[in-house]
């Protein structure tokens, strides 16, 4: 008798663990806008890299290192952005 109480305890205790997860439209729709404005943002960083790469191909090589620090550090504060957003989305919009 035990068992089965201690395995109905269990069963429940990890059914209500899987249906944590709760749909929140509003949260949802908030997450994809930030999503969409980093996206954004990155698109520009990208883009203005580009541009200044081209106008410095003639100078020297401190512009050039000075211009990939920029562009490295934007990459990394993207990429923690992006594994925010996938979290949020996964905690909140499945």
């Amino acid at each position: 008798m035990l068992r089965i109480f201690i395995l109905v305890i269990l069963f429940f205790t990890f059914s209500s663990m899987s249906h944590g997860k709760v749909f929140d439209k509003k949260k949802c729709e908030e997450i994809l806008k930030k999503y969409d404005v980093s996206y954004q943002s990155w698109n520009n960083i990208l883009n203005r890299y580009l541009k200044e790469r081209e106008n410095l191909k003639d100078k020297d090589k401190k512009e050039i290192n000075r211009m990939q620090n920029i562009f490295g550090n934007a990459m990394r504060v993207h990429e923690v952005r992006m594994n925010t957003f996938a979290n949020s989305y996964e905690a909140f919009c499945k």
